[in-house]
């Protein structure tokens, strides 16, 4: 029980007793005295609860932390995201890759020189492959390109041409680069099955095609060279 209840209970004790003495001057002045007692003893009751109060809400959230039953908990700081250690990112280079291949239709660049060869579109073989453009000639014709030693294979596919499948001569082409031969075809004639070449040109400045007629009378435009590639 508190001070200030005490206070009240011996007011409240005063006054009755000078209610029943009311009558006499010591009696009133009990119940005046009582009365004055229980009014400070009150209004100190009610000033100490609101301060009461008033304290226990400053305890409830204060700037240095969190209070739960009376112990203040220090507030924990989280450390910002760029506090924590990085790894650092491991680049990975591809593997090294082969510069992509240059290649090119031998018969879509210029000549620098020919004698009589020509250069035919959408020819067939006498086994109806089709080719966009094919290289052609008779006896002695040539042609000549300069590569400048920029490529190291030429390809292609030489036939009989469909329009002389029943020619009976028999023909062969020649390959020379910078006046060295390169490539000698075999003998082609009637019934000749297409084949293919593959030279190696490497460093080759002037390249030069023969038309050679090795056997029989001389047909027009019997054999072609169909498509063929440098790289």
């Amino acid at each position: 029980m508190t001070y200030e209840m005490i206070s009240i209970i011996i007011a409240v004790v005063g006054v009755v007793v000078g209610v029943v003495n009311k009558k006499t001057l010591w009696g009133r002045c009990v119940i005046a005295l009582s009365l004055i007692i229980m009014g400070m003893s009150v209004a100190i009751y009610s000033v100490g609860t609101i301060l009461e109060g008033n304290d226990k809400a400053k305890e409830t959230v204060s700037p240095a932390g969190i209070a739960v039953g009376g112990t203040s908990i220090e507030e924990t700081s989280v450390p910002a995201a760029t506090d924590f250690p990085t790894k650092a990112v491991e680049t990975v280079s591809p593997p090294p890759t082969d510069p992509p291949i240059k290649k090119v239709n031998l018969l879509g660049l210029s000549s620098y020189a020919s004698n009589y060869a020509h250069i035919r579109e959408n020819r067939s073989d006498n086994l109806d492959n089709q080719y966009k453009k094919v290289l052609t000639g008779d006896d002695g014709d040539w042609i000549a390109y300069w590569l400048a030693g920029q490529y190291s294979r030429f390809k292609g596919t030489f036939f009989i041409q469909a329009s002389s499948k029943n020619a009976k001569s028999v023909y062969r082409f020649e390959v020379w680069g910078d006046d060295q031969l390169l490539f000698e075809s075999p003998d082609i004639t009637q019934g000749f099955i297409p084949d293919q070449f593959d030279i190696n040109v490497q460093g080759v400045n002037a390249l030069k095609i023969i038309f050679v007629l090795k056997k029989g009378s001389e047909w027009s435009e019997v054999i072609g060279i169909g498509d063929p590639t440098l790289e």
